[in-house]
């Protein structure tokens, strides 16, 4: 676990699959446990040259790097290229990026007791879907993530408050 500039323990990864950076942290923490010199020398390096100006797709990236260091190291067994399917969009033919992104939730699992138990009450015809799809469904019930992207779905009006405090 890291400690936070505020003292608190938070994982290597957040909830949104965002790792913190080290400025992030607490400076005492990251001068005891990390080595920062071992990763100057890869800092603001990719592993695709894409993002960075200065570079052009035959100059090394950073999976390179990594490969021949652990090579001259004796720390790699084998080192080969692999080629996979990547998903792509149906609809724009683009790959498909996954982006850790903040959502809106809706809590209901805080309710999800009291969704059963009125769930017995209801009388369904037929009685299977109350205990068989509809019940199942309660018994695996999730927040829901009702964040929507404006590209793929319909945009969500959501008003704060004028102290921009979230309620």
């Amino acid at each position: 676990q890291l400690i936070n500039k505020k003292g608190e323990l938070r994982p290597m990864v957040d909830l949104t699959g965002k790792f913190y950076l080290l400025e992030e942290l607490d400076e005492a923490f990251v001068k005891e446990q990390v080595n920062v010199s071992l990763y100057k020398e890869y800092a603001g390096r990719f592993v695709k040259n894409d993002y960075d100006p200065n570079l052009t797709e035959k100059d090394e990236t950073l999976d390179i790097s990594i490969c021949m260091m652990l090579k001259s190291a004796n720390k790699a067994f084998k080192i080969e290229k692999h080629t996979h399917n990547y998903p792509h969009c149906w609809r724009t033919d683009k790959p498909v990026l996954y982006y850790p992104l903040d959502s809106w939730f809706i809590r209901s699992t805080a309710c999800k007791e009291r969704m059963a138990e009125l769930n017995k009450s209801i009388h369904w015809k037929p009685e299977s879907t109350g205990t068989g799809r509809f019940g199942k469904w309660l018994e695996n019930l999730n927040d829901w993530n009702l964040s929507r992207s404006r590209y793929w779905g319909t945009p969500l009006p959501i008003w704060r408050t004028e102290d921009t405090g979230e309620e």
